[in-house]
Order: C-alpha cells, then structure tokens, then sequence
C-alpha cells in the first residue's frame, strides 16, 4: 500500500514534492534550481535593442557627416549668407561665419554621438553591463537632436526600454556570472 498523500501533493514526513530528494524532488513551495551548465540563449530583444541602436547611431553618423561636409561648402556658405540675412530682417545680426562654424561643431557632436552609439551599443550585446548603462546616458542625450524628427525619440525609448526587460537582465546576471 502506497503512503497517504495530502492535498498538495507532498508525501507525509518529506518536504519535497514529487518524494525523495534522490527521485527528482524539491523543497515545497521553491522552484527548481538552476542547472550551473545550462546556457541562457541570448534575448531576442536584446538584439531588436542594438539593431535600433546602431540604426540610430547610423543616421546620426550619416546627418554628422552631412553636416561636416556641407559647413565648408560653397553652396552652404550661400545658403548661410542667406539665413543671417533673413534673421537680419528680423533685427537679429548673425555672422555667416558663426554659423558655418556651427554647422561644422553640431556636425562634429552628431558624429560622436553616433559613433558612440554603435560602439556601445556592440558592446552591450557582448555582454558589458557597463556599455548598457553608458548607451542609456547617451542614448538620452542624442534624444536632443533626435526630437527635430518624427521616430527619433520613440526609436530611442524602445531601444532603453528592451535593453532592461527581465530576460536581457537575467542573460546580463548570467554572462556576469551571478545567476
């Protein structure tokens, strides 16, 4: 005759469910344990999450560049020449040169920013906690620029949020070591 089991399952005098601790069993009430050899696969939104980081970093690079290259331009010299002549119509007196110089620096910052973007953002997927934490901060700051555009800023908080979802955490605990 078999032991008397009560309604949740355990076997009298053993706190595992399931039997014995040698039949597969476990403490009441806890989950199994973690298999130290078992792989944890890299989050599916871990990568959506650096393909719209690199994305964006990509068009930052793309508008630095533009940038740069048009601040030295003739035809951008022009185009500025016409701009200070406009705000001059409205009792404002702004060198050509000025913002030429500016054209370039913003040029310069956009650059950075989407360098920086793209580098942190291959080192998250390679498991740097660190490079997550950084590609937030900057990630927040190229918003700036971001928010003259339609999906810039709405890409970039996606991108924050599923690089903190509760698998990429646990993937990042595990390459850590800690889970």
């Amino acid at each position: 005759m078999s032991a008397p089991q009560d309604p949740q399952g355990q076997q009298p005098g053993y706190p595992y469910q399931g039997g014995h601790p040698e039949q597969g069993g476990y403490p009441a009430g806890t989950a199994p344990y973690e298999d130290p050899g078992r792989q944890v696969k890299l989050p599916g939104v871990l990568v959506v999450s650096v393909v719209l980081w690199v994305l964006t970093g990509l068009f930052l690079l793309f508008v630095g560049f533009g940038s740069v290259s048009a601040g030295g331009s003739a035809a951008a010299r022009e185009q500025l020449s016409r701009a200070a002549d406009m705000l001059a119509g409205y009792g404002l007196q702004v060198d050509p040169a000025m913002l030429e110089r500016a054209l370039v620096v913003s040029g310069i910052v956009l650059l950075t920013l989407g360098a920086l973007l793209v580098i942190l953002s291959l080192l998250m997927l390679m498991a740097q906690g660190w490079a997550r934490v950084l590609l937030t901060i900057v990630g927040i700051i190229a918003l700036l620029p971001l928010l003259t555009t339609l999906v810039g800023p709405l890409v970039v908080l996606v991108a924050i949020v599923l690089h903190f979802v509760p698998p990429v955490n646990r993937w990042f605990r595990f390459r850590a070591g800690t889970l």
